[in-house]
């Protein structure tokens, strides 16, 4: 049986709201909209079946949908499989789930969302 280390960090509040800043001002409305939606409605589906749903909430085309999600897979605020790991669920990661929260508190949440 493998156990897994548990890992804990701590950063400062100043170093903890300049990496917040710089990941808010760094996405665009729709990786906004994105982000918010998958935390609000714990999606358990693979990234391909989500598209679809998500083309039509924010009524943008799939490749726009696909771009964006690419993006936020970079900055590691959302995951989900790859050619290698197919079928993994997409999830918003711990960071992608304080963005998100942190756009609805401060009212910078997307319009039309």
């Amino acid at each position: 049986m493998c156990k897994k280390a548990l890992v804990v960090f701590s950063i400062s509040n100043e170093l903890f709201q300049i990496l917040l800043n710089i990941s808010i001002n760094n996405l665009n409305s729709k990786q906004k909209k994105i982000i918010i939606h998958l935390r609000n409605n714990n999606v358990n589906i693979n990234v391909t079946r989500i598209i679809e749903n998500l083309s039509e909430n924010l009524k943008c085309s799939k490749s726009t949908i696909w771009n964006n999600l690419k993006v936020l897979k970079k900055y590691k605020l959302i995951d989900y499989g790859s050619l290698n790991n197919k079928g993994i669920p997409i999830n918003i990661t711990n960071i992608g789930r304080f963005i998100s929260e942190y756009l609805e508190e401060k009212h910078d949440r997307p319009k039309n969302l």
